[in-house]
């Protein structure tokens, strides 16, 4: 009873079907609740994704159409015309400045894929060199379609994990588009451009023309470009004449090519080329016996020269310059790379217009040929030189040469356009005095006094010194320029100023390698914004005798300077004119400056440092400037005539002092070469033929007397000077002639008997003008003679300041 009362008790009541049904209904309604909730959420999320994916796809194809060009037009310049002769072409002008003439080719300065061994076909390359690079570069290359995003998305990984390596995830593809694009900047734009740019290119190339272009422009080092150079370069043979071994080799090297090179390091190149065998192997490119005898293979390099395939004719130092500019013109102008502007140059049928004057370039090229022209020394290394020449009114580069003796190569070293070495003296006309004329600084007449400027840190050491180093005293701008007087261009720089200066020679002037500021790989600045640069030419770097014989244009050009130029345009093979040199001037200076200018550097010729070296100013007119740099390594001459500029220099190939060398050096070669170019004009001159050309005088300039110890107008004391007759006759203009008369002189009486100023009981005297100097600031202990120390009365009032002369700046010995 108990028990069947509690289980009776237990039990819950019983529910009506009715009831039953209705909470099944509440449960649905629940469950049905949440899933549609569910659904809610699901499908707002997936709107979301939607609307972010539209967003971030349309940011994205903004982002790729404003930032990332994917255009490949660049890279299929490389896959056409790759056979087609390049023609170079001079003209025969009547009117040189009217561009008025007959273009003729030069026959033999043609430029070819062959002849210059750049480019090799497809069909060339043996398929195991093909292999090669594909097992050990990109082993999926013949199934992606320009990315392996396999690849690609594993480097990216490995990237961001803790610990993990770098390595590359570029298919050949995108080294096609880096090697050709030149764009090797590690930046998320790049990255993006280069996989869609890949991507492009594999729809409008296929797999071997992708190929010709990357095994024809990867660097292998030795400078080496592509595989047909490699090839000649480490094995003296044709590309399509490698062995197995050989082209593991080569194939070796691109991802690192100076760890890989097999002459510099031939045990790395051994393991890497032993790991391409391997890769080729695994990836059934070879088989076993083929692997086995290539893994063991020694491999012989080419020593010496291939005497059956190798040219005894090389271009020109002109043509090497004209494919160096065609080069960067192409780059500026179609906006290519330096790889797709060569490859065209070599094999796309160009005609490029040049500026050579054949018969000037010949007898130039012969001059530097012959050893007997340049100056010598028993048992010395004989020095470079090299050599320009500019039609001054144009701009032309007319002829040059990069070294002298036969020419060993193509486009090998030029000393003339890239070498840049310290122009020493020859610099000053171009930064201090033709500026200081311009600016109103100095005159023709204008005086200094030649002593140092300071006495260094420890106020012992005079600077800066002369060559040779004695110290004139008071001494003209023109006399200045005539002995290349190193004080006086550095007082006329501190009135100029620095950055006045450095305005004309890197602004106006356009010589690029004037440096204002750049930081060393040692963590040093340098800059030629100061007074070692501008005032005595020794520079961190240096110039080229390019740049310096355009810029010494101007004093010919009425102060004009033209932009030097070897290219005057190039067209493509259908005529169609694809690049267009243009002419680029600007004024610099005024016609009177460059005058004025002239007549001080014809002195230099006629009576100052190139005096014993320069004869052809006997027939014709001839002005310019030397240079010489520190501990006499580097001799530069820079002169011009109504005709021509030319520019020279001579030195060692590194910084080596010419002992022995006659201090005139470059001016003994460029008078050999200028006598030489201008014989034709002389000819004509001599037969009647033609009218002797002159520098001009110019209607805005004068002539007036001066005292040439302080440019001024002369007086009584000025003619009286001890050391003879002080009056002196200069080239003006109408604002900067001397108008105030002489302060620097004071008229004494010397008793003739004691040669002291006389006094009362002096029976015979005479008139003797003496120059007064102030020179009080000199340190007492300093050792250092002036030349016209002898000359100066220490009694009375000094020379005062003004246009003409410039004194007590400065320390000197009394």
């Amino acid at each position: 009873m108990n028990q069947s009362h509690a289980k009776k008790t237990n039990r819950r009541p019983a529910r009506s079907q009715k009831t039953q049904r209705v909470s099944r209904r509440k449960k649905s309604y629940k469950r049905s609740g949440i899933f549609s909730k569910i659904l809610s959420v699901l499908c707002t999320l997936l709107l979301i994704g939607l609307i972010t994916g539209t967003i971030v796809g349309a940011a994205f194809a903004l982002y790729l159409h404003s930032f990332v060009n994917i255009s490949v037009d660049d890279i299929l310049l490389l896959s056409t015309g790759q056979d087609m002769t390049t023609q170079l072409y001079y003209t025969e002008y009547t009117d040189r400045a009217n561009r008025i003439g007959e273009s003729k080719p030069m026959e033999d300065q043609n430029l070819s894929a062959i002849e210059n061994r750049v480019w090799v076909s497809y069909n060339d390359i043996p398929k195991n060199l093909v292999n090669a690079f594909i097992a050990i570069e990109d082993k999926r290359f013949e199934s992606h379609h320009g990315v392996d995003w396999i690849r690609t998305l594993s480097a990216t990984a490995n990237f961001f994990m803790p610990g993990g390596k770098s390595y590359g995830g570029s298919t050949i593809t995108q080294q096609v588009i880096k090697n050709v694009t030149g764009y090797d900047d590690v930046t998320i734009q790049r990255k993006v451009q280069e996989i869609f740019m890949a991507l492009n290119l594999e729809k409008k190339l296929d797999k071997s023309e992708i190929l010709e272009i990357y095994l024809n422009t990867i660097y292998l080092s030795q400078r080496s470009y592509g595989v047909q150079a490699a090839a000649k370069t480490y094995f003296g043979k044709d590309v399509s004449e490698l062995t197995l071994v050989e082209c593991a080799a080569i194939a070796s090297i691109t991802q690192a090519p100076t760890k890989w090179d097999p002459i510099q390091h031939p045990e790395n190149n051994q393991d890497r080329r032993r790991a391409v065998l391997t890769q080729m192997y695994e990836q059934h490119k070879i088989t076993e016996e083929e692997y086995r005898t290539a893994y063991d293979e020694e491999l012989v390099l080419y020593k010496g020269k291939d005497s059956s395939t190798a040219s005894t004719s090389y271009n020109s130092w002109y043509t090497d310059q004209v494919i160096n500019d065609s080069i960067e013109l192409l780059v500026q102008q179609l906006g290519v790379s330096e790889t797709v502007a060569t490859s065209m140059i070599y094999t796309g049928g160009l005609r490029i217009y040049t500026l050579i004057d054949p018969v000037i370039q010949e007898r130039l090229e012969n001059v530097f040929k012959d050893e007997n022209n340049f100056p010598s020394v028993a048992g010395s290394m004989q020095p470079k030189c090299s050599m320009v020449v500019i039609d001054p009114y144009t701009g032309d580069v007319l002829a040059l040469v990069g070294d002298r003796g036969e020419k060993t190569g193509d486009r090998i070293q030029s000393y003339a356009t890239k070498t840049k070495r310290s122009p020493g003296s020859s610099i000053k006309p171009l930064s201090i005095y033709a500026p200081a004329l311009e600016e109103g600084v100095i005159n023709y007449a204008s005086v200094y006094d030649d002593r140092p400027v300071n006495y260094g840190d420890d106020n012992a050491t005079p600077w800066p010194s002369n060559a040779p180093n004695v110290y004139g005293g008071l001494t003209t701008i023109h006399d200045a320029i005539t002995r290349s007087v190193n004080t006086v261009s550095v007082r006329v720089l501190m009135e100029l100023g620095v950055e006045t200066s450095f305005d004309y020679v890197k602004n106006k002037l356009h010589m690029d390698s004037f440096i204002l500021s750049e930081e060393t790989q040692s963590g040093y600045v340098i800059s030629d914004m100061n007074y070692s640069g501008l005032a005595l030419g020794g520079m961190s770097y240096g110039v080229t005798v390019l740049e310096m014989t355009a810029a010494y244009s101007m004093f010919v050009n009425g102060g004009v300077y033209h932009k030097p130029r070897t290219v005057l345009k190039i067209e493509d093979y259908n005529g169609n004119i694809i690049a267009d040199n243009k002419a680029e001037s600007n004024a610099v200076i005024s016609e009177t400056t460059s005058i004025i200018m002239t007549r001080m550097m014809e002195k230099v010729v006629s009576t100052g440092t190139a005096a014993s070296s320069i004869k052809l100013d006997s027939q014709i007119n001839v002005a310019g400037k030397t240079g010489t740099t520190n501990d006499d390594i580097d001799k530069w001459f820079i002169g011009y005539t109504p005709y021509y500029v030319g520019g020279v220099w001579f030195g060692y190939e590194w910084n080596k002092t010419l002992t022995g060398f006659p201090a005139a050096s470059a001016a003994i070669v460029w008078n050999t070469a200028m006598t030489a170019i201008h014989e034709p004009i002389l000819n004509e001159i001599n037969e009647g033929k033609a009218e002797k050309q002159y520098f001009p005088y110019g209607k805005d300039i004068v002539t007036a007397e001066y005292c040439r110890y302080s440019g001024k107008l002369v007086t009584e004391a000025c003619k009286a000077d001890m050391r003879g007759n002080a009056v002196e006759t200069g080239y003006f203009t109408v604002s900067n002639i001397p108008t105030d008369k002489c302060d620097c002189h004071v008229l004494l009486d010397i008793c003739k008997e004691t040669g002291s100023v006389a006094r009362e009981e002096c029976p015979s005297t005479e008139k003797i003008g003496f120059i007064t100097v102030n020179r009080d600031d000199i340190p007492e202990d300093v050792d250092v003679k002036i030349g016209d120390a002898s000359y100066v009365y220490h009694g009375g009032s000094y020379c005062s300041k003004h246009s003409g002369a410039v004194v007590g700046v400065g320390s000197q010995s009394r």
